[in-house]
């Protein structure tokens, strides 16, 4: 199976793809001819012989030259002991300053949310100071 392609129209936001054998919700890396990475997209659809994918981001510096290459996997981020505390940004990259995060477990931002009623009950409150958030909304 071919994991990467070539951009071969850009319409608005919306970049059509040749030659890459994806899947939908998959993440894929648009790199440059010398391999300097430009950006990150996800494939939303198909039109054809074309992959679509919309960008997580500006299009500046996109070309025919473009190669786009498919990860295997959906959007994903790390989950653990070691999350607590980072900032991440909207892709679940750090953006703390602190460098990667170091975890054994990923789960895609799709993922089915956990059932509020199978939970662990709070043991160890977190307070945000706020009065209103702590008495109604406990945090832990």
């Amino acid at each position: 199976c071919r994991r990467y392609g070539k951009v071969v129209e850009v319409i608005g936001t919306m970049l059509k793809v040749a030659g890459v054998q994806v899947s939908l919700g998959e993440v894929c890396e648009l790199r440059q001819h010398d391999g300097t990475l430009l950006q990150r997209a996800e494939v939303v659809g198909f039109s054809r012989h074309l992959a679509l994918l919309a960008p997580f981001g500006e299009l500046i510096g996109l070309s025919r030259e473009t190669r786009v290459i498919g990860l295997g996997r959906p959007l994903a981020v790390p989950v653990g002991q070691a999350l607590l505390g980072r900032v991440l940004d909207g892709l679940g990259e750090p953006s703390d300053g602190q460098g990667p995060i170091a975890g054994d477990t990923w789960v895609p931002i799709q993922a089915q949310a956990p059932d509020p009623m199978r939970r662990r009950l709070i043991e160890h409150p977190i307070p945000t100071g706020v009065r209103i958030v702590d008495g109604l909304m406990t945090l832990g």
